[in-house]
């Protein structure tokens, strides 16, 4: 709960009074409160940042249920930072204990996994360490683990989704209700988290394989398998509107390594400077034994420095491979894991190339299962040597939960929404609807602020769209990517703020310290001031 509790409610620190945010939920939770505040007031769904805009290609599920609560006066604020978090913790804590008892019904296991669900880490310390002598922000350096879950909350509910199916492919029996139950829950991972649906997917699909691969009837495979693409199918087109995201290019392209060549390559990472060099090298002169040793040894660190000490359960699942003694379960849920890695490795995504490492994720997570085991078997054994070593890879797990305990439970987040632009954008939220042009991000501004800062100057985000309910000219230059969308015009537009463009805006939203170019003198009977305090300058543009 330290991870997203203190986060949206309103404090005052060193006379500094605002709704305070730590961590991403700066930018990713406030993206999420705009989609909800602004998308769902038309049909088809719009863009909170890029007004006149349909939302596609983005997951927006959680986003709507927050909606419809808000039209039962639960605050989104609430419901985001507050609500959802104790609900997921109630269904995530009963599902991973049902979920462990199906697989070893002894304490050991059930606690293990418990664990390594909630406390799971990287060996990303191990890089801070040798770099800078401390583990202290190591927490952000590899892809994210179990203490971050509630950084990302459509994230943390996939994951009860997909609990779900893990309960579901464990039953000896398989009828229609739990066919339709398992393409329901792969529709709304979809729904939460693209990479999700995607692991769901992977993970029925191979379950339907073994099925009919032992069960030998080709009727009941066709059947399940069509009420899984129909699912899948209306999923995608429902949540992602396909055709339309399509038209900025393909959303994943082929790159292999692309991702895991900087482990070795960023000084703050695992640096190779002789071997990157001599991989370059390589490269220019074709594939080759030594250039696919370099790429091995990279993939390998990779892994190792992600996994942490979960690689122990892909060892296990290894060892237990080769003897053959794997049953279907193992093979379903470890050869999903291999099929994550496999699209982190070798895909890239558009608007943000790195995205594709949320595959991964759902890897690491699914790793758990088998260090648990692993650790269950050790422990079985009740010999002082097992209890060292399962003593050894605790205290090695545990290491980047203190690093996010530093960052959460400092006295006031990085970023707040000050009480003067709380006031202002609740005066907008009261105005008639209309488009808001607000300033672009200016990087430049987080030298002029100390922490904490103002939203405006800590991060590229929606917060105007996300407290106003009004969508933006144009914001967030990231989730734009993201979406597909093509914003450079009206991005070169506000650079400098001209009558050119008043009749395509509502409302300016001028936020005195951001220092913005202005050349409002020819039009000045074109705009009003209707709000005005130390901070916020709100301007009417008449019609």
């Amino acid at each position: 709960m330290l991870i997203i509790f203190p986060s949206g409610s309103y404090y005052c620190f060193n006379e500094k009074c605002g709704i305070f945010f730590w961590g991403a939920h700066s930018h990713d939770a406030i993206w999420h409160l705009a989609i909800a505040a602004v998308s769902f007031h038309s049909i088809p769904f719009t863009l909170p940042n890029f007004a006149g805009t349909v939302l596609s290609g983005y997951n927006y599920l959680l986003d709507l249920f927050i909606f419809i609560l808000s039209i039962f006066h639960i605050p989104a604020l609430f419901t985001y930072f507050k609500l959802l978090p104790i609900i997921w913790f109630l269904l995530f804590t009963t599902l991973t204990i049902i979920f462990a008892r199906k697989i070893r019904d002894t304490v050991w296991f059930v606690g293990s996994l418990l664990f390594f669900v909630y406390f799971g880490g990287s060996f990303s310390y191990i890089l801070t360490l040798y770099h800078h002598g401390t583990i202290w922000n190591s927490g952000g350096l590899v892809a994210q683990q179990a203490g971050h879950t509630l950084i990302n909350l459509q994230y943390a509910f996939s994951l009860i989704f997909l609990l779900g199916i893990l309960i579901l492919i464990k039953r000896k029996r398989i009828g229609l209700k739990e066919s339709l139950l398992l393409s329901i829950f792969v529709a709304v991972n979809i729904g939460l988290k693209f990479y999700a649906g995607i692991i769901s997917l992977i993970i029925v699909a191979l379950f339907y394989l073994f099925l009919f691969l032992s069960e030998k009837k080709l009727s009941s495979f066709f059947v399940r398998f069509i009420i899984l693409a129909i699912f899948t199918i209306v999923s995608i087109f429902l949540f992602y509107n396909p055709f339309q995201s399509l038209k900025s290019g393909s959303v994943f392209s082929f790159s292999p390594l692309s991702i895991v060549h900087p482990f070795i390559e960023e000084p703050e990472l695992f640096y190779l400077k002789d071997t990157t060099n001599a991989r370059y090298f390589l490269q220019s002169k074709g594939i080759g034994p030594r250039l696919i040793g370099i790429e091995l040894l990279t993939l390998t660190l990779f892994l190792i420095f992600n996994f942490g000490t979960r690689i122990f359960g892909l060892c296990y699942i290894a060892v237990y491979g080769l003897r053959k003694k794997l049953n279907q379960f193992d093979l379903i849920v470890g050869l999903t894991i291999i099929f994550s890695i496999l699209l982190t490795i070798f895909f890239v995504q558009k608007g943000e190339w790195w995205n594709t490492i949320q595959f991964l994720y759902y890897g690491i997570f699914l790793s758990n299962i088998f260090v648990a085991l692993f650790l269950n078997d050790i422990l079985k054994k009740r010999k002082l040597l097992n209890y060292i070593l399962v003593f050894c890879i605790i205290t090695l797990t545990i290491p980047i939960d203190f690093d996010l305990i530093k960052v959460f439970s400092s006295l006031s987040g990085p970023a707040y929404l000050p009480k003067q632009e709380l006031q202002a954008l609740d005066f907008l939220k009261n105005q008639p609807s209309g488009t808001v042009l607000t300033s672009p991000f200016d990087p430049t501004l987080t030298k002029h602020f100390k922490q904490p800062m103002p939203l405006f100057a800590s991060n590229d985000n929606s917060y105007i769209a996300a407290f106003s309910g009004k969508p933006l000219y144009v914001a967030d230059e990231m989730q734009l990517r993201l979406t597909g969308t093509d914003f450079t015009k009206r991005l070169n537009e506000t650079h400098v703020w001209e009558c050119s463009y008043l009749d395509k805006i509502n409302y300016i939203y001028d936020v005195k310290s951001t220092r913005q170019p202005k050349n409002f003198e020819q039009c000045q009977n074109k705009i009003r001031l209707i709000f005005n305090n130390s901070q916020v300058n709100i301007y009417l543009v008449m019609k």
